[in-house]
């Protein structure tokens, strides 16, 4: 079984404006729609711009379209956009197998740390938007 999953899925709640508490935000969610995390990049179907940028981080989906400057396409991050960055965050890897990797059983305490330092500073900065389904 390949550690890469190319086609997760997230489960979109309804809009959340300002509300970053996680247990505020669990009696809110609901399953609304499954979409192809990837289809949310900063680029449509049909190759035009798209303003929304989202990144999976751990189960958090967080819209970081503020920071288009670095996920928009052919920005240093562009790669990161619609997909799950845990792992390449938690090693700090911008390496392809590190991203959207399915769990994170194989880090180290070290790693899990670094993870755990960016899902909080993720949550001050940017609104969770969804829940990685299947994590």
């Amino acid at each position: 079984m390949s550690t890469v999953d190319k086609d997760f899925s997230l489960i979109l709640p309804p809009p959340i404006r300002g509300i970053n508490d996680e247990s505020a935000v669990s009696e809110l969610y609901r399953q609304l729609a499954i979409y192809s995390v990837t289809s949310l990049s900063g680029v449509d179907e049909d190759g035009t711009p798209d303003p929304r940028i989202l990144v999976g981080l751990r189960e958090y989906v967080f819209d970081v379209s503020a920071m288009n400057g670095f996920f928009a396409p052919n920005k240093l991050y562009s790669k990161f956009a619609g997909r799950d960055i845990s792992c390449a965050l938690a090693r700090s890897s911008y390496e392809d197998e590190n991203i959207n990797r399915v769990g994170h059983s194989d880090l180290t305490s070290k790693e899990l740390k670094a993870l755990d330092g960016w899902v909080s500073l993720f949550k001050n900065r940017f609104k969770i938007v969804g829940k990685l389904s299947g994590r």
